[in-house]
């Protein structure tokens, strides 16, 4: 069976061999690879985001927490338009020829639009992106709030309430995925 997701695989493989322990650029970008193979079970996760994202009309998606953009590789042949962010910086984000990439610790302004989805993987919600706590996640939703109309989290269940009081409503998708509207 072919694979989809060929470049990551070939990436992968490269970096394979040529990397040592002392190039943690590489690995951490073998990491990523790996992590977009293994945790998001080849994609599924955000092929399930692009899906979303198509069947509500949606045009563009910010990805908070994005790492190395890997999984921008999902949106390749569709019409919809991937901004990743990220809080440390990279040196070379996956597809950062084609989609636009900001190196910045979330929240901060976002000029979003009506057609704009924020999505969030395994990081707002969870502890990697809770610098400060209850304080931080508070800050996180008001942002959220202020800059989109749309909001799809994958995120921790024992956050749902905390972060549902900041939108008119929300509603239980499947897996861990929640969308919050306003």
């Amino acid at each position: 069976m072919e694979n989809k997701y060929k470049r990551l695989l070939q990436r992968w493989d490269e970096l394979n061999r040529i990397a040592t322990l002392e190039d943690t650029e590489f690995l951490r970008e073998m990491n990523c690879i790996e992590h977009f193979f293994l945790l998001e079970k080849e994609g599924a996760r955000y092929e399930f985001v692009l899906k979303f994202a198509k069947e509500k009309g949606l045009k563009r998606v910010f990805d908070i927490g994005c790492a190395m953009g890997h999984q921008s590789e999902v949106f390749i042949d569709s019409d919809i338009e991937y901004i990743g962010i990220n809080d440390v910086p990279i040196k070379n984000y996956w597809n950062s020829d084609r989609y636009k990439y900001i190196t910045k610790q979330y929240p901060f302004k976002i000029e979003a639009k009506e057609t704009d989805l924020a999505i969030s993987l395994l990081c707002l919600t969870w502890d990697c992106y809770l610098y400060e706590g209850e304080k931080t996640l508070k800050e996180q939703c008001e942002a959220l709030t202020r800059d989109f109309k749309h909001v799809l989290l994958y995120m921790q269940k024992d956050k749902l309430l905390f972060v549902a009081k900041y939108f008119k409503g929300y509603e239980m998708l499947h897996d861990n995925f929640v969308y919050f509207y306003n």
